[in-house]
């Protein structure tokens, strides 16, 4: 029960191509009709011509069916591609859906679900997407196709079409046995072609290693291996393809005799014209595809079933933050007794006490894994399971609305986020403000980089275009720009020579007045301008 409640639920984020999705259906539809019919008229005639008809009669309806057979290929053509193209935009959107369901998640929920996001936003929503816009259409279009074809044959021949009845749906069964076996085997193929992939990023980003240890033949043999796995899902593919080919075939060449033999005698009987048993002939090649497309539909539904829960996870709505309170600043923040591990056994932080104000410069120092990253992740609502107490402005941190305290923080990671895009959009996004640009990049000394044209300069994704201490003044310089209570610096000046980091780091303590700024690092300039020291190595 609760899967249908899903399935629905997936269903109605159809959004604004509900009305798209209903115009194109009744596009469809009425291409169906007219494709149905053709073949009965068809038949029609060649019962006049067998008649020995007028020439007239036979030119007129030969006429019409040549005027029904243009708009049947105009309206065919038209709707695949009015289709086509609403499916791959409706998947696009879906894909946006999918991202705004990222931007939306706290980020607790991605140090928790660790994964591939680009995988999932991109590959893993296409079939949920394809049923969201296409699944109604298709199942309404591929049984109004067959109900018409059935009551045509049914009409014609009742005993033939019993014949068809019968032999149909065992082919569907099977075939639909067949096609399972392919999904099941397609999706182990897809992880491993996945594995194989990652390792030949894996070997080539270290074949410098590889080289210098001189372990190709380790790897390569590694390597083989990976390939060999993947080749015996590719087999099973190839495999049971040729099983469906071949039963195809089977029953394409077999069902038309057998149709064809007792439609003679249903002929000779007088209970079936010439032209019936011709149309009733041509209808069989109308049934393979829409009994197809019905397993498939029917396949693709339990597939999205499958994943309803992860993908609904993923991209509903969060009212609980909403109901949290909302803030104007951030004036204090006071940490009472924190207690946090990650396995409930090795702490990290035990009743832990600190306090900061506005004006103060903190550093944060300690060995690696003393918990310098993680009380930056407590601070920054990355992790909500702990004990003890995280106040901003008094208030409980855990009460507070997320959004309305991201609004008055700045935050440079140690790995500079930078994005293909002009050095203005860098820092500034889609805000902005040509006297806070100049102000910021001269305090983080990006005017001394010798770029072409300062703002307009692009740079690549990843900023694969500039160098290490460049990626670290850019970022700098957005946080900088945002003009934060809140500014938080991850090793900001490990990249920067020791004239530049000088200035830089003057540049800081000039601006502190109306901040707290946290400074996490292991350098000495940095931390000659704080005025309070967190050590974690001795709290630990």
């Amino acid at each position: 029960m609760n899967s249908i409640k899903n399935y629905l639920k997936l269903i109605s984020y159809i959004g604004d191509y509900k009305i798209r999705r209903l115009k194109i259906t009744l596009l469809c539809a009425f291409s169906v009709i007219l494709g149905a019919i053709s073949p009965y008229m068809i038949g029609i005639l060649v019962n006049m011509v067998q008649n020995k008809e007028s020439f007239s009669k036979v030119l007129n309806f030969g006429i019409l069916l040549i005027i029904l057979g243009i708009l049947e290929a105009f309206f065919n053509s038209y709707q695949n591609y009015k289709w086509h193209t609403y499916r791959v935009e409706y998947t696009n959107y879906f894909r946006s859906i999918m991202l705004k369901g990222a931007f939306d998640k706290s980020p607790e929920y991605f140090k928790q679900n660790p994964g591939d996001l680009t995988s999932r936003i991109l590959h893993d929503c296409e079939t949920v997407s394809n049923d969201i816009s296409i699944g109604l259409p298709m199942l309404f279009l591929n049984v109004l196709n067959v109900s018409i074809v059935l009551g045509l044959m049914f009409y014609m021949s009742f005993k033939l079409a019993i014949i068809v009845i019968v032999v149909i749906p065992i082919y569907t069964i099977f075939f639909k046995k067949v096609d399972s076996a392919i999904r099941k085997n397609s999706k182990g193929e897809r992880e491993h072609f996945g594995l194989v992939t990652e390792s030949v990023k894996e070997y080539t980003d270290g074949i410098f290693q590889i080289n210098i240890f001189r372990k190709e033949d380790f790897f390569l043999k590694k390597f083989r291996e990976n390939i060999k796995k993947y080749e015996i899902y590719l087999k099973n593919i190839k495999k049971y393809t040729a099983i469906g080919y071949g039963l195809t075939n089977l029953i394409v060449i077999l069902l038309p005799v057998v149709i064809l033999i007792f439609g003679a005698i249903e002929v000779n009987a007088g209970n079936m014209s010439v032209g019936s048993l011709f149309a009733f002939y041509f209808y069989l090649g109308f049934l393979y595809e829409p009994m197809r497309n019905l397993s498939d539909w029917f396949s693709g539904v339990q597939i999205t079933l499958g994943m309803s829960d992860r993908i609904l996870e993923f991209i509903d709505d969060i009212k609980e933050e909403e109901e949290k309170e909302n803030i104007s600043n951030i004036n204090s923040i006071k940490i009472e007794n924190l207690t946090f591990s990650y396995d409930n056994k090795n702490y990290i932080f035990k009743n832990f006490n600190t306090e900061m104000k506005k004006g103060d410069i903190v550093g944060i120092v300690g060995a690696s894994g003393s918990g310098k990253s993680t009380l930056i992740d407590l601070i920054l609502k990355r992790i909500l399971s702990y004990g003890g107490k995280i106040l901003i402005n008094g208030l409980d941190l855990k009460e507070i609305n997320r959004v309305s305290y991201y609004n008055f923080i700045s935050y440079l990671e140690q790995e500079a986020f930078l994005f293909k895009g002009s050095l203005r959009e860098n820092i500034s996004f889609n805000e902005f403000d040509k006297e806070n640009f100049e102000i910021c990049t001269e305090l983080s000394q990006i005017k001394k980089i010798n770029y072409r044209k300062q703002e307009d300069f692009e740079i690549d994704i990843k900023g694969k275009n500039i160098s290490g201490g460049e990626k670290q003044r850019i970022a700098l310089a957005r946080a900088l720009y945002k003009n934060s209570n809140l500014l938080i610096l991850d090793e900001f000046t490990s990249a920067l020579d020791l004239e530049t980091e000088r200035e830089v780091v003057k540049n800081i303590k000039k601006i502190s007045k109306n901040k707290i700024i946290l400074i996490i690092t292991h350098r000495k300039l940095p931390l000659s301008i704080c005025n309070k020291l967190i050590n974690l190595e001795r709290q630990s």
